[in-house]
């Protein structure tokens, strides 16, 4: 994934939180989240099964 990708290069390129790129960095973790909310909540929406055969959006 191109998001995780990123934010793992900016908080590399900012071991010391100096520089703004960790913040950079917590903003991309913000938006994979809201990914992963969004399709949860397609899941349920869908009554899509998980793994365990339950409709729980994991």
């Amino acid at each position: 994934m191109d998001l995780a990708r990123r934010a793992k290069t900016l908080f590399a390129e900012d071991p010391a939180d100096d520089n703004g790129k960790t913040n950079q960095g917590i903003a991309l973790l913000y938006e994979i989240e809201d990914i992963i909310q969004s399709v949860r909540s397609r899941r349920v929406q869908a009554k899509e099964t998980d793994e365990d055969g339950e409709v729980s959006g994991d």
